[in-house]
């Protein structure tokens, strides 16, 4: 009688070598991924963010600037509206080329306020320039900021309208820009 080969159940030492090395493979790709995704959802949350801000706060602007009156351009963050009817104009490519404050009369009679403090925050004052509030929040950074006026004098011939021009970032590790631009006309008529 012939003795019947026995098989040897389990793996090989090259099949075992090789699972585990398709294994491994597929893990670190796998987490490959979860990692990327995890990086696309930190720069989308960045992105968000500033939007919503930037967003928040140009509306806001242009909501009380558009029913405004006697605009004034500051060259700098305390060149402020003093007077009701005082009035400033600084043109695109004018001396100087535009300010970094801008002050107006709102509908209610109040002298209104917009500048960037030194922290890169928004902020308005509504009583003139005494009290100021932030309309951005502190994870976004406004970089740069020019309000450009044309037609503020009453005794022009020009409708008067605002340019606003800003350039913000946010986020730690992922840094995200934005560029926003938006003319305002005021909605009296100036004449």
């Amino acid at each position: 009688m012939k003795k019947a080969k026995q098989k040897n159940k389990g793996f090989s030492l090259l099949e075992l070598i090789v699972s585990v090395a398709l294994f491994t493979i597929a893990i670190m790709t796998g987490a490959g991924l979860v990692l990327a995704i995890s990086t696309a959802q930190k720069k989308a949350v960045s992105l968000q963010e500033i939007q919503d801000n930037i967003g928040f706060a140009f509306e806001a602007m242009s909501r009380e600037i558009r029913t405004g009156t006697n605009y004034y351009c500051g060259e700098d963050n305390n060149d402020l509206k003093i007077g009701a009817l005082d009035v400033k104009d600084c043109p695109i490519g004018g001396s100087p080329d535009g300010g970094i404050a801008f002050s107006f009369v709102n509908q209610l009679g109040d002298i209104v306020v917009y500048r960037v403090t030194l922290s890169g925050q928004l902020e308005k004052s509504s009583d003139g320039g005494t009290n100021f509030l932030f309309l951005t929040s502190d994870k976004v950074n406004i970089n740069n900021i020019k309000f450009y006026v044309h037609g503020s004098d009453p005794d022009d011939v020009l409708q008067p309208k605002v340019t606003i021009v800003l350039n913000a970032k946010t986020g730690e590790k992922f840094v995200l820009g934005m560029n926003l631009q938006t003319t305002l006309s005021q909605r009296a008529l100036d004449y």
